[in-house]
């Protein structure tokens, strides 16, 4: 399966996805490949026409029903690909004519290995900054590249580096937090970050920190 990483708004009669081709070897040093994913980046649109048998399915992540909201997309990886589909979909309505201050801001953290290959939508991400006229659909984006550096930079690092803006959009205004991206350590690692962000600028004790955490997860808070 793979999320839609585009705006039917501003791509009609089109359906982008975001794919990393699976290739690795084993301990034992056998090339191991992904059966689709090898498959679709083996297709060469210049040689004719391809079809791909393809069915759609309810998504399990969607903006807020409440967009007057400000909204944190934390997306490494393929995991922006949702993401750059809703940023997409915001710079459509505001090409449509209506006004910014209808929406709460977007902030963006994405997190991969490299900048020089792996920096997916680089051009895409500058276009939706631009304060074009309506406003811009992404009021701020923050890149992690965590074989860059000699420290590896993860996105709870630039979560933490971006306190105020995570304590403003989830306290004081109320907001959203989405995630979406590889299911290991990441989620608990951001968690926890955004909870030890929560304590510490909201000058609160760990378990009114996890108390936040748990009603914001039930919609509580």
């Amino acid at each position: 399966q793979f999320s839609i990483a585009s705006s039917c708004l501003l791509h009609p009669n089109q359906a982008h996805i975001c794919m990393a081709v699976v290739k690795y070897k084993t301990l034992f040093k056998r090339e191991k490949k992904g059966l689709c994913s090898t498959w679709l980046a083996s297709l060469d649109p210049s040689t004719g026409q391809h079809f791909v048998p393809v069915s759609f399915s309810k998504g399990s992540i969607r903006m807020p029903a409440d967009q007057t909201k400000p909204v944190i997309m934390v997306g490494p990886g393929t995991g922006i690909a949702p993401f750059m589909s809703m940023c997409q979909q915001r710079r459509a309505i505001l090409n449509a004519g209506t006004p910014s201050e209808s929406f709460g801001k977007i902030y963006v953290f994405f997190g991969n290995r490299y900048r020089a290959k792996d920096f997916l939508y680089e051009k895409e991400w500058k276009v939706l900054q631009e304060n074009k006229e309506g406003g811009s659909s992404v009021t701020g984006f923050f890149e992690a590249f965590s074989r860059d550096t000699e420290r590896k930079v993860y996105v709870q690092h630039k979560l933490a580096e971006q306190k105020e803006i995570i304590f403003d959009v989830l306290v004081k205004q109320k907001g959203y937090f989405l995630l979406a991206g590889n299911a290991q350590k990441m989620p608990t690692d951001v968690r926890n970050q955004v909870q030890e962000i929560i304590r510490a600028m909201g000058n609160l004790t760990e378990k009114e920190a996890k108390t936040f955490m748990f009603r914001s997860r039930e919609g509580e808070g």
